[in-house]
């Protein structure tokens, strides 16, 4: 009896794995042909719509060699399993791999347009700075040379100055000679 009891339990357990409906999977429909989508898993069940190649489906059950699917626009039925594989045929990646590459052709000329407006500016940066380190020479030289002339006002306002002074003592001493021999010659008058 025990022997009974673990066989209808396993039995019981395969029964029910297998109507399990599997999760989530996607799957798409081969290369190049048209599949059929019918109401139920068999060739003799009406077909309810034609699936081109690339088409995607989401698989709800399965059932000995047939896939119950949903396809993109809510139509569910069944599709022979044999019909269909787990990877993008190969047309709709190369599509995706164009658009993608065009993509990225759009973004590289993008960048290379940015790149070219980013040289252009460095290259008027670079005369800016040329120019810039040629007045600042020309500026230089322009200061050192009105350093020289103030140096040299400065050095003439000494001497002139000197001269001043020179004059004012020379011409001191002159007139207190000039004077001094005038008071010298006048005889006093009044006498003791």
């Amino acid at each position: 009896m025990k022997y009974t009891t673990l066989l209808s339990i396993f039995l019981l357990s395969l029964f029910f794995l297998m109507g399990i409906p599997a999760q989530a999977e996607t799957v798409y429909v081969t290369d190049s042909i048209t599949i059929t989508m019918r109401n139920g898993p068999s060739t003799k069940n009406k077909i309810l719509k034609m699936i081109s190649s690339g088409t995607r489906l989401e698989i709800i059950d399965q059932a000995s060699g047939w896939l119950k699917v949903a396809a993109e626009d809510g139509t569910t039925g069944w599709v022979i399993k044999n019909y269909t594989m787990e990877q993008a045929p190969k047309d709709l990646r190369i599509q995706e791999l164009e658009a993608e590459r065009n993509e990225l052709k759009a973004q590289n000329n993008a960048y290379q347009s940015e790149l070219a407006q980013l040289k252009k500016e460095i290259k008027a940066f670079k005369e800016t700075a040329a120019n810039s380190d040629t007045r600042l020479s020309s500026l230089k030289k322009r200061v050192a040379f009105l350093q020289n002339e103030v140096q040299q006002a400065r050095k003439n306002d000494q001497r002139k100055w000197f001269l001043y002074g020179a004059g004012v003592v020379g011409g001191s001493a002159l007139i207190g000679f000039v004077f001094g021999r005038i008071r010298r010659k006048k005889p006093s008058r009044l006498h003791f």
